[in-house]
This record gives structure tokens, C-alpha cells and sequence, in this order.
């Protein structure tokens, strides 16, 4: 399996005879596997382009304090998140292992939204 290529705020991936796939990181701060929410897109072998989100269970922890904080979702009684995944870490393991898995399981579309085709 080959390993991402990462450059600044993308890491970049190919699974042969699968997908691709590229995940953004659009902040400032220095990644954190386990602390983070990051969109992941994937292209399919039939070149259909598909974006899912990918959560951590400490992003979360981290988003409840901010919001009850903040005053946000009712002081941090809720988060309100449509059809995201809730993964341990964002890595490229943890990545392929769930993309494998929604594909095997046919619920790859109820997690990652088709991208526009212009």
C-alpha cells in the first residue's frame, strides 16, 4: 500500500485499483491526528468525485467545551453534524480502513456526497 504524499495542507493518495484520495487541512495550526475535522475526497475508479468529513472523538470533546464556552448549541448541549464520521485518529490508515469498509459494506454514498459535475 503506498503511503500518503503530504505537502502543506494536503496529503495526497492512491490506492491502486480503488480510489485517490486527498485530504485538505485549511488551518493554520499544526495538524493533530487525534484533534481534528478534516473533508476527505475521494475519486473513485469511475472518475466520480465524492467529499465526506472525518471527526475525532477528542475534536468533539474539544467542540463541546468551545461551544459551552462560547454559548454556541445551546452552551454545548449538542453539535449538530450531518452524516460526518467519528474516527479515533485521521490518519492514512484510518482513512483507507474506512473508505474499504463503507465500499464493502454499500455505504460509501451515505457518507461521502458527490461533488458537481460541471
Amino acid at each position: 500500500m503506498e503511503q500518503p504524499e503530504t505537502e502543506i495542507n494536503v496529503w495526497k493518495s492512491h490506492e491502486p485499483g480503488k480510489y485517490e484520495y486527498m485530504v485538505y487541512w485549511p488551518y493554520g495550526d499544526a495538524f493533530n491526528p487525534h484533534s481534528s475535522q478534516v473533508n476527505v475526497h475521494v475519486r473513485l475508479q469511475d472518475k466520480t468525485e465524492h467529499v465526506g468529513t472525518f471527526i475525532t472523538l477528542k475534536n468533539l470533546a474539544d467542540c463541546f467545551k468551545r461551544f459551552k464556552r462560547e454559548g454556541h448549541y445551546s452552551n454545548g448541549t449538542y453539535i449538530p453534524q450531518d452524516s460526518s464520521l467519528i474516527v479515533k485518529e485521521i490518519s492514512h490508515t484510518s482513512i483507507v480502513k474506512t473508505i474499504d469498509d463503507l465500499i464493502e459494506r454499500k455505504e460509501f454514498r451515505d457518507f461521502f456526497e458527490r461533488c458537481s459535475q460541471d
